[in-house]
């Protein structure tokens, strides 16, 4: 693998990405020709403007965009807390499923893009012996097109219902699961049930093990009887 590939985003990237770069869009920067995305050797994504401005991480564990802890103020967020390597405490990872969740974070963004640009034009203010290496800076780095920030924002939009779908049926899989083993359970007890009733001598009833309970589809014990009949009845 190549070293373009290996620090190029993947396209679940790139759909946040987009809508990151939307957002700097939408609200007044005119300017985002330095805007750049590059994954790094620990697999997050580093948006920049010829330096870091923040990053985001696909992981297992699900989406995190890693923001100041301050900006999540009084915000209903799952967070968690940021290793030393991302930030330490003043830092935390907020997690998200669509990347439009990320737009209450839109004035925390385009702040950041804005002083990060203000910081890349004092540096190329230093004339072609800056503005040079800067541009070889980020020659290797993604860029996202304009005519493309639409398509992969449709595409993440897209990609989040599916996984929301996906959930759903996984969690309607194991709820088919419990509900086959609680059946099971009973059909066990209802065995053992009929062979106590017809080896009673008599014809008296003997209870054997815990007896016939009735659940709830919740599968929740609601009731209890000693035989079948009492069941029935």
């Amino acid at each position: 693998m190549s070293t373009i590939e290996k620090i190029t985003p993947s396209d679940e990237e790139l759909e946040i990405c987009a809508y990151i770069q939307k957002i700097i869009s939408a609200n007044g920067t005119n300017d985002i020709s330095w805007l750049r995305y590059k994954k790094n050797s620990s697999n997050y994504i580093d948006v920049s403007c010829l330096y870091t401005m923040f990053k985001f991480k696909v992981a297992k564990k699900g989406k995190y965009f890693i923001v100041e802890k301050k900006a999540v103020k009084g915000l209903d967020l799952a967070t968690e807390k940021c290793t030393d390597s991302e930030g330490g405490n003043e830092y935390v990872r907020v997690f998200f499923e669509d990347p439009s969740e990320l737009d209450v974070f839109a004035e925390y963004i385009v702040r950041s893009y804005k002083d990060c640009y203000k910081s890349m034009q004092s540096y190329l203010s230093n004339g072609d012996r800056a503005r040079k290496p800067a541009l070889e800076c980020i020659e290797m780095l993604t860029i996202i097109e304009e005519d493309r920030v639409e398509e992969l924002i449709q595409a993440g939009k897209e990609r989040a219902q599916n996984n929301k779908a996906a959930e759903l049926e996984k969690l309607k899989e194991a709820e088919q699961k419990q509900r086959e083993k609680e059946e099971k359970k009973l059909a066990k007890e209802l065995e053992k049930q009929k062979k106590a009733e017809s080896s009673a001598p008599n014809g008296e009833t003997k209870r054997a093990g815990r007896g016939i309970i009735q659940m709830n589809d919740e599968s929740t014990i609601v009731n209890e009887f000693d035989t079948i009949a009492a069941a029935v009845r």
